[in-house]
């Protein structure tokens, strides 16, 4: 498989953002709507551009670009992403590995500077082309400075019906918008755990693997805390920690102060034998 499901939703959603029902064009296609709220299946390449050739049949070039200039809006993690990176540079690498763990059939290359990232990626010839799917991915990647507040600013690109090439300058580092960070409490449990899963493999330098014998989060809470021997409290943390939720988030859920709330994390943390909160986060991933 070589798209994942989240990044289809994303196609449905941003035709919806403008007022579209992308719902005739999943008919004949091997998956349904529903089939997709399962953000760890994948679809077929050839599946997703027909998909995505439908769409912008039905909506138009210039619908499709004005959805990618809501892009932040369509894709909640994204943003979530602009609370916890502290440069244009830091954000544009985890927007790299984001695209990365969405498209794995596209074999491509990036090189961020603090003044520019350059993405190069391609598909096989043997696949379906479509050169506008890679023109809006070139349009997508002048959203990286967008997302934290500034302006999308000129690139260069150029695209074939089976690869891009893009580069994008990024501006000075400067204090993030307080949008960015108060648009975080509006992101689902699902967003901020599948989240929590990229800026772990990003902080922590690893490639994160789920247990594919442990299916719900429900057993993966069970396995860690028999593993790291949590208390029922510690536990409740863990899951709210992977969660993404902050020190003052889970004092509010477990119902206990800020501090209290610190000392449970930082159990968890040692009791876990990791270093940090990232780390603690792709260990409860990985664990096999």
């Amino acid at each position: 498989m070589d798209v994942s499901a989240r990044i289809v939703v994303s196609l449905l959603e941003t035709a919806e953002a403008v007022g579209f029902d992308p719902t005739p064009a999943l008919q004949g296609l091997p998956f349904t709507r529903d089939d997709l709220s399962d953000w760890s299946r994948r679809v077929y390449w050839n599946d997703y551009i027909e998909l995505f050739e439908r769409v912008v049949a039905m909506m138009g070039r210039d619908n499709i670009f004005r959805g990618i200039d809501m892009y932040e809006q369509q894709v909640p993690e994204v943003m979530a992403l602009a609370s916890v990176v502290i440069t244009p540079a830091q954000y544009a690498r985890l927007h790299c590995i984001l695209s990365a763990r969405s498209f794995p059939v596209v074999r491509g290359t990036y090189d961020v500077t603090d003044e520019r990232v350059i993405l190069d990626g391609s598909v096989s010839t043997a696949l379906r082309g479509c050169e506008f799917f890679w023109e809006a991915g070139a349009r997508q990647a002048a959203m990286i400075p967008r997302v934290l507040g500034y302006p999308k600013p000129e690139i260069e690109a150029r695209w074939t019906s089976h690869s891009l090439w893009v580069k994008v300058p990024l501006p000075p580092s400067r204090t993030l918008p307080a949008r960015g960070r108060e648009a975080v409490t509006r992101y689902s449990e699902n967003a901020l755990r599948w989240l929590s899963v990229i800026l772990a493999d990003f902080a922590v330098g690893s490639s994160v693997t789920v247990d594919p014998n442990v299916t719900t989060a429900s057993e993966r809470d069970l396995e860690m805390a028999r593993r790291w021997g949590l208390t029922p409290q510690e536990s409740r943390t863990l899951k709210l920690l992977v969660d993404g939720r902050s020190n003052k988030e889970i004092a509010a859920t477990l119902g206990c102060s800020v501090r209290t709330a610190e000392s449970h994390v930082a159990k968890v943390i040692a009791r876990s034998g990791c270093a940090s909160r990232a780390e603690v986060i792709a260990a409860y991933w990985q664990a096999r």
